[in-house]
């Protein structure tokens, strides 16, 4: 083994397109007999590789071993348990020379993705220019994916995917739950900040064991960190997932110990690998596994110590639960099988045959208990109480048993250890079945297919939120994860605003034209961007037809007005709309008369609106009413037009002019009669 002395300088070489050359300072202790050198490139590296020494899983986050004092609760990581025993057996690259034959870069297809790698190689016991440490990382700009954001994200690594959708939302946003829940924002440090901006993303940090403790890893990222920053324009925040990265030789240890001493190990390993990353500036992302460092120094988590940073609670080890908790934790996580074809293949018999056994074990447990002595005020060892362990989409009937045959309003408020209460445990999974869809290895982000939760799913939530009767609205609300309370179904206030503003806009763009007195010909020709969604014929008879053109126009004002009266604009609630205003001449009855339809209008708001949609086109709806925008509540929905116009064009028959039998058949029970028959009464 290498010792170390100090004050022996280091040099630097520095490779990759466009990078400069910088002078490097020495370790505060380095290698004797020797002489370091750092290794900075990008742009080329292939995923997977340091350096093209060593493959790594990129399911591992880093590290290297530092100090070890500060302890760190948590054993729920991805990484951990089962995950922690991947294999990461590789080669050693020989006399420290780097791999040349490079087939593939990643920028050539993910163009908004650029890889970092720094090396420390030093001539160790004789031998020349050894590789003692490594780094690599991603360099993300999230700018032009944001449209696509999780799609684009999964792609390269399973690390990037995690990130996505623990951290972020689909536009690349910190997720509203991690600025706002009390408990899943941690130290509440991180907020709207970490929307903008570029991202470094440690993938791994590695220090031979020759060397650890001796500064290497710390000149390593600190260097690293210095170059991106130096190098790259908009670069805020780095960030890691702060885990273990397991080997062969761990491996080996790991599995000659107990299964507690195996947890505890890992355990043990995973604080010195967050007191490293805290040591370097970092600090825990909410509740996530993921740490953040910000380049601004006078960012607030700057001024948070380390030891005031949040830390998971700890999961008890030795922990006797109650035989019903054991059981349903059975039920919840039931070992592999070898064959589990059926269960992939047939979804929803999997989930009643895991229902009927909960139902049976539920049946059986108070059949020898009774009620009060079922085990409601306890929790297992992660502070799962028995709503907890039944809030999921694939336990409704054993919870809906549990509303029935038991008194379990005293659980509502309880919290596990991740922070949810009951109803919060249920809404997050709903809201992962809304976006996500697993296949394999791959996560495919699936919210704008979402059609709402069923009755089932929207009961159970209510119920857990403590609402005994609710409203209709209330579970129109809920159907739609409504997080505001103020949505008028799947549409949410923020969205409403932006119809009635594109309505209202297009109709006094359009009005105003009858005043310059040009010809109905020429009047089509300048407005026929806001009749993508009319019948050709439609469109060729308002050349020639001003009361068409005015009534197309006036529907536009009607659209607007029926969103002031807090209404979705369906064809039904603007009819009536227009049968209230007393509409003379009677040009929206002409247009509607000859072909229009009042949907054509409204799906031309809705691609107004994403055009002009911060994420999905130029931001100019923000830049110009931020201030009315302001003052409405946030809603979980509000960044969903995709979905919100897939839902208004689905409940409306899927093509303009026509409304599906769901749609006939809630205007038929409210007394209103179907909209075919209103549009009668009308033309």
């Amino acid at each position: 083994m290498s010792h170390v002395s100090p004050s022996l300088p280091v040099t630097s070489e520095i490779s990759g397109n466009n990078v400069q050359t910088p002078k490097m300072t020495s370790f505060d202790e380095s290698m004797s007999s020797s002489r370091c050198a750092v290794v900075v490139s990008t742009g080329s590296d292939p995923i997977g590789v340091v350096d093209g020494s060593k493959p790594t899983d990129s399911r591992d986050g880093s590290m290297d071993h530092e100090d070890g004092s500060s302890g760190e609760d948590d054993a729920s990581a991805p990484g951990s348990d089962e995950e922690m025993f991947d294999d990461e057996d590789a080669e050693d690259e020989e006399d420290g020379e780097e791999d040349s034959d490079v087939d593939y870069n990643e920028s050539e297809e993910w163009p908004w993705l650029k890889t970092f790698s720094s090396d420390v190689k030093s001539d160790v016991d004789g031998k020349l220019n050894q590789q003692i440490a490594s780094c690599k990382a991603w360099f993300i700009d999230r700018e032009p994916i944001r449209s696509n954001f999780y799609t684009e994200m999964e792609e390269p690594v399973q690390d990037l995917s995690d990130l996505a959708f623990t951290v972020f939302d689909r536009w690349g946003c910190l997720k509203t739950e991690i600025k706002d829940h009390p408990i899943k924002k941690g130290s509440g440090v991180w907020g709207n900040e970490i929307d903008e901006g570029r991202i470094l993303v440690i993938e791994t940090l590695e220090v031979d064991k020759s060397f650890r403790r001796q500064g290497v890893a710390k000149k390593l990222f600190e260097d690293l960190w210095l170059k991106v920053k130096s190098s790259e324009t908009d670069c805020r925040f780095a960030m890691v997932w702060a885990t273990h990265l397991n080997n062969s030789e761990d491996r080996i240890k790991m599995d000659e110990m107990s299964t507690t001493e195996s947890h505890q190990y890992f355990r043990s390993s995973v604080a010195s690998v967050v007191s490293f990353w805290r040591a370097m500036g970092f600090r825990r992302i909410g509740t996530t596994q993921w740490f953040c460092l910000a380049a601004d120094v006078g960012h607030p988590a700057a001024k948070l110590s380390a030891q005031d940073d949040f830390n998971l609670p700890e999961r008890i080890i030795s922990f006797s639960p109650l035989p019903l908790h054991d059981a349903l934790d059975a039920i919840n996580n039931p070992k592999p099988r070898e064959d589990n074809t059926r269960d992939f293949l047939e979804p929803e018999l999997a989930v009643q045959r895991k229902e009927s056994a909960t139902l049976e074990l539920l049946n059986g447990y108070l059949s020898s208990h009774s009620s009060t002595d079922i085990g409601l005020n306890t929790s297992d060892r992660d502070g799962n109480t028995l709503l907890h362990l039944l809030a999921k989409p694939d336990m409704l009937k054993p919870l809906q048993w549990v509303f029935q045959r038991l008194s379990y309003t005293c659980l509502l408020n309880i919290r596990n250890h991740e922070g949810d209460t009951p109803a919060e445990a249920l809404a997050s999974k709903l809201e992962k079945k809304r976006t996500q869809l697993q296949f394999n290895m791959m996560v495919i982000h699936v919210a704008d297919r979402f059609q709402g939760y069923s009755n089932e799913e929207v009961e159970c939530l209510l119920k857990l939120r403590g609402v005994t009767n609710p409203s209709d609205m209330d579970k129109a609300r809920a159907t739609f994860g409504c997080t505001c309370g103020m949505c008028l179904g799947y549409i949410s206030p923020r969205i409403s605003f932006a119809l009635e503003a594109q309505a209202d806009v297009h109709h006094d763009m359009s009005n105003d034209m009858f005043e310059d007195g040009i010809s109905g010909e020429q009047w089509v020709r300048w407005n026929e961007y806001k009749f993508q969604h009319v019948a050709p014929r439609v469109l060729q008879n308002l050349k020639t037809n001003k009361s068409m053109r005015q009534g197309v126009t006036n529907l536009f004002r009607h659209v607007a007005d029926c969103i002031r009266q807090k209404q979705i604009p369906t064809t039904l609630n603007v009819l009536h709309v227009l049968e209230n205003a007393g509409e003379w001449p009677p040009c929206t009855k002409s247009f509607l008369q000859r072909g229009g339809t009042v949907t054509a209008v409204v799906l031309q708001c809705f691609d107004f609106a994403m055009s002009q949609d911060c994420y999905l086109g130029d931001g100019y709806h923000e830049e110009v009413f931020q201030d009315d925008i302001d003052k409405l509540p946030v809603c979980r929905n509000d960044r969903e037009l995709l979905f919100a116009k897939g839902m208004y064009t689905m409940l409306e028959g899927g093509h303009p002019g026509t409304s599906s039998p769901r749609v006939k058949r809630a205007f038929e029970d409210d007394g209103l009669g179907s909209p075919s028959s209103l549009r009668q009464r009308m033309i």
